[in-house]
């Protein structure tokens, strides 16, 4: 559901001029490379949480998911910085033989400003989603938010911009995030603070949570 949804963008973008497609392709080279890093250490976060969740030590899973709520978005802020600083030099790589078009090469760097203003918001929900919820034992309801944003937001309010309200690529480009990554943001966080997303799948989690909020329950904040 989640790789149609990319594909109805690319049918919109691709049909509103191939300069703007290419200046959208170059854009997302760069977002490829920036995303790989955060495949990475959401790796490690499931791994980490998921362990101490598995095994009951509920407290030590929270505290890790913590960490990365922290260390994900400084991360992604330093990289959004990094390409928003940059975007110039990073654009013209693809410009080496001159064959860009003035219209593709402004058009990229508008978007690499509109990338690096989202990234950090586009990052926390993925950490949730894939790292926090699915190796707390929740797999449904990350998914549930992912394909709402996608499909019930974003995907119409970009078709209606583009094809009712005709408006400019960047415009339609940045409709695409605002009505993705802002209300996921404000659900995921939501969810992740209610800490509802610990549903451990072993007897030794189950226990673990048992003890937990036993001791929760009887101001025992060890």
């Amino acid at each position: 559901m989640w790789g149609a949804g990319t594909f109805v963008y690319n049918i919109v973008f691709g049909n509103m001029g191939y300069e703007y497609f290419s200046a959208l392709t170059i854009v997302r080279s760069f977002e490829n490379i920036a995303f790989v890093i955060f495949i990475g250490i959401c790796s490690a976060a499931s791994v980490m949480i998921g362990k101490s969740i598995g095994s009951g030590d509920i407290k030590r899973g929270l505290t890790d998911s913590k960490r990365f709520m922290i260390i994900v978005p400084v991360f992604a802020v330093i990289i959004a910085l990094l390409i928003f600083i940059s975007r110039t030099e990073l654009v013209s790589i693809f410009n080496m033989g001159n064959n860009i078009s003035s219209t593709a090469l402004e058009c990229a760097f508008n978007l690499m400003v509109i990338y690096a203003v989202d990234f950090p918001f586009r990052m926390l929900p993925y950490l949730e989603i894939v790292s926090v919820f699915r190796s707390g034992g929740d797999t449904v309801t990350g998914a549930k938010y992912e394909l709402f944003c996608l499909w019930v937001l974003s995907v119409p309010a970009t078709v209606i911009a583009v094809y009712v309200f005709k408006v400019p690529f960047i415009t339609a480009y940045a409709i695409m995030y605002i009505f993705e990554d802002i209300p996921k943001n404000i659900f995921c966080l939501k969810f992740y603070l209610s800490g509802k997303w610990i549903k451990p799948v072993t007897k030794q989690g189950t226990d673990g949570l048992k003890k937990y909020l036993s001791g929760k329950a009887g101001g025992n904040n060890e």
